[in-house]
This record gives structure tokens, C-alpha cells and sequence, in this order.
């Protein structure tokens, strides 16, 4: 383990240390013709695999959220032609059930129903 924070704090020292890519350098073999190629290689060299690709997935589905609340934002002003404090207030009932997830969950796990404990809330909200 010690040995990969060496090699990794040596990689760092070796590029410069900033955590920026040399753009005024020549460039030389390894540039390459698509611009965030560098930038990935070095971040997949500098943090562990398993890191870097969670990371990506997360923003991905930070990215699909985003697309989902512009669409609905869209189908509120557009096709319903609501005005903007009543779109918030529809966008709040939406995220609503998400503010109590938690509480969801911690029910869940240690009130049992008929000897269950998550099966018969698996089932009441998948019908809900």
C-alpha cells in the first residue's frame, strides 16, 4: 500500500505537481487528437480504478437527473403553461417521497411485518 502512495505521489511530482496538463509543452507521442485523453489517462494513473470509474458512473447519473428535471421543467411552462411558482411547487411534490427515504428505509429494517422485514414493504410500495 505504501508503495502505490509513492508511486503515486512520485507520478505527481514528475507532472508537475499543479494537477494541470502541460499545454505548452511539445506535446510530443503523448498528445493525443482527443482532448480529455490525457486528462483521463493521468486521473486513471493518479487515484485507484475502482475510484475513478464510481466517480464517472455518478456523474452520469447526476447527468440523467439533470435531463429528467429539464424535461419536466419543459412539460410544465411549455405544454401545461404553468408559471414558475407553480412549477416549483409541482417540482417539490415530485421530490417529496425522496426527502423520506430514509425514514423508508430505517421502518423497513426494524419494524418486521407478519414475521418480514422488508418483503411486505417491497411489495406495498411497488403497488403504491
Amino acid at each position: 500500500m505504501a508503495d502505490k502512495d509513492e508511486d503515486r505521489e512520485n507520478l505527481i511530482a514528475k507532472e508537475g505537481g499543479d494537477g494541470k496538463d502541460n499545454e505548452g509543452s511539445d506535446g510530443g507521442d503523448d498528445s493525443n487528437w482527443f482532448p480529455y485523453y490525457d486528462f483521463m489517462r493521468s486521473v486513471f494513473r493518479r487515484f485507484d480504478k475502482s475510484f475513478v470509474i464510481i466517480l464517472m458512473l455518478e456523474n452520469f447519473n447526476f447527468g440523467l437527473w439533470t435531463m429528467v428535471s429539464l424535461a419536466s421543467q419543459d412539460l410544465f411552462k411549455a405544454y401545461m403553461n404553468q408559471e414558475p411558482a407553480n412549477m416549483s411547487v409541482y417540482n417539490s411534490i415530485i421530490t417529496l417521497p425522496w426527502c423520506f427515504k430514509i425514514l423508508f428505509g430505517l421502518i423497513s429494517d426494524n419494524v418486521p411485518l407478519c414475521g418480514l422485514k422488508r418483503k411486505p414493504y417491497l411489495v406495498f410500495f411497488g403497488l403504491v
